[in-house]
């Protein structure tokens, strides 16, 4: 089956499709004729023609086995269209450098135009090591700092996110996303670099520390090989008759007892 979702309602299923028979449309999905399948061989494809804002949702495609639904990771369709023109994300700047244990506030302007609909902000981080971005953080509309162009109808609001005591697990580019007026916006995003002294103390420390322990280790091993040597020398079974081999070879009589 294939299941559409827009932000904020529920799912609705577009079509379903039984051991590869012609798919069955639901939801009134088949009335434009701009939605088709592909069916194969454990494929089972979406066609959409004449993209349209309304378009704009997360597509799933899931299988039934009995009882059990198994749904795929998804794809957010995002369409770009005339109505995205009333709308306008701006996130500054690019790049931002802080110390550990700094303290920094992300901003995104959201410019609108035209639409009364209340705004949903979210904030999203993509680390480094991340292959996805996840929600940090999500705005309500009345947490934003409202004001008006003279002599113009656009509205610009200004959403922020503080962040505290900063480590290096909070590096990474954050995106603010708007939904509105049955649209989704991606803001640039800011790319938040955990620098300063911080951090080159504690690694200056860790490698001081690190050198300090080689030093110990090899210091001991010394010690504990030179002890293993003289008791091995002191108790030798040999002892008493090298030095008879060195007095027979210095031209001295061997003495027996």
């Amino acid at each position: 089956m294939w299941i559409k979702q827009k932000h904020g309602e529920k799912p609705l299923v577009i079509a379903t499709s039984y051991h590869d028979q012609p798919a069955v449309f639901h939801n009134g999905f088949d009335m434009s004729g701009r939605f088709e399948t592909q069916i194969a061989a454990l494929t089972f494809n979406l066609t959409i023609s004449n993209i349209e804002p309304s378009d704009t949702a997360t597509y799933y495609c899931a299988t039934t086995f009995l009882y059990d639904i198994t749904f795929g990771e998804g794809t957010f369709l995002i369409v770009k269209g005339t109505s995205l023109t009333t709308h306008e994300v701006l996130q500054q700047p690019p790049i931002e450098y802080v110390q550990s244990g700094d303290s920094v506030t992300l901003e995104c302007t959201v410019n609108t135009e035209g639409c009364s609909e209340d705004h949903s902000l979210f904030w999203l981080r993509h680390g480094s090591r991340e292959s996805t971005a996840g929600i940090v953080y999500k705005n309500r509309s009345d947490q934003c700092e409202k004001s008006y162009e003279t002599g113009s109808s656009t509205q610009s609001c200004i959403y922020k996110l503080p962040k505290t005591n900063l480590g290096l697990a909070d590096a990474g580019t954050y995106y603010c996303a708007v939904a509105a007026c049955g649209v989704i916006l991606f803001g640039s995003g800011t790319k938040l670099d955990i620098t300063g002294e911080n951090l080159q103390v504690a690694d200056s420390f860790f490698i001081h520390v690190l050198i300090f322990s080689n030093i110990i280790l090899f210091l001991a091993i010394v010690l504990f090989v030179g002890v293993q040597c003289k008791k091995h020398s002191e108790g030798s079974p040999n002892y008493e008759m090298s030095l008879d081999a060195h007095s027979l070879l210095a031209g001295n009589p061997i003495k027996s007892y």
